[in-house]
């Protein structure tokens, strides 16, 4: 069965563009390399992942991003405002919290964050950290947020970005 870090090592791999090791994948990540191994092994068994290229199966990954996480792992509002690091639609590498008024804005919580809206909870704990670091995580993570939260516009801007973003 699919955990949600599944789809975060999985996004990892796809906007990684050299050889990578388990360790330097958790470490990316903020997670164990065992984890990072056991999510490598179950995507494969789903048929996400090859283990012979060595690389996520793009066309099923994004099939299962656009249709399937939206379901198996929804997100709701947490709080009506709080401080944190932006997301969805209002992340940086989308358009930009300044595009979106307060009221709609996505935020992971950060007590570092900058910006204020709605909480959620990340598709995994590790996400912002890993975010961070990766501006092309950071996109597809906001992407999906979208998916798990974003009304119908949103959501179908949303899947044809993604569709386009994992081609």
């Amino acid at each position: 069965m699919l955990k949600p870090q599944d789809v975060l090592v999985l996004l990892k791999l796809t906007v990684t563009h050299t050889d990578w090791t388990y360790a330097q994948l958790a470490s990316s990540l903020a997670m164990s390399a065992s984890e990072t191994h056991a999510a490598v092994r179950r995507a494969s068994a789903a048929g996400l992942y090859s283990a012979v290229s060595g690389k996520p199966i793009r066309q099923a990954l994004t099939e299962f991003v656009v249709h399937g996480v939206p379901y198996v792992y929804h997100a709701e509002r947490e709080a009506p405002t709080a401080r944190g690091m932006p997301t969805g639609f209002a992340a940086p590498p989308l358009d930009g919290p300044d595009e979106h008024p307060h009221e709609t804005r996505l935020v992971w919580p950060d007590a570092m964050g900058t910006t204020r809206g709605w909480s959620i909870r990340p598709l995994y704990t590790s996400a912002p950290r890993a975010a961070k670091n990766d501006w092309e995580l950071y996109a597809l993570l906001a992407l999906v947020d979208e998916l798990r939260i974003g009304r119908a516009r949103e959501r179908s801007r949303a899947a044809d970005e993604i569709r386009r973003r994992l081609a």
